[in-house]
């Protein structure tokens, strides 16, 4: 048994990092050593989808390979307080999963005024 604590990116490739069998080696992020050849057959095809609608039904075809054999149990989120000023700093867009401290290339679009 463990704690892991992640980031997560916004496109879901990180199914395929932390429950692909190959990711199960040594060095590899599929630390509970997860295995299904089934699962393993979407990730790899979620890695070459090029169509957001086809990479969104494949993401829900692997979630429910995880809800089912469960390689994970989450036991608590961390709850992201982000504090700022609207007046002086506006942002595009401020409802997201891990807080505006959590959004890639987000910075170049704050204004500050």
């Amino acid at each position: 048994m463990w704690i892991l604590g992640w980031n997560l990116a916004l496109f879901p490739n990180w199914l395929d990092s932390f429950f692909h069998t190959r990711n199960g080696e040594p060095g590899g992020l599929n630390f509970g050593g997860y295995s299904n050849a089934e699962f393993d057959v979407l990730a790899t095809q979620l890695l070459n989808e090029t169509d957001l609608i086809s990479a969104q039904s494949l993401v829900y075809e692997m979630q429910a390979f995880l809800a089912e054999d469960l390689p994970y149990v989450t036991l608590f989120s961390s709850t992201i307080s982000d504090t700022y000023r609207p007046s002086r700093v506006k942002f595009p867009y401020t409802d997201t999963l891990d807080g505006i401290q959590g959004s890639s290339g987000f910075q170049r679009r704050v204004l500050i005024q």
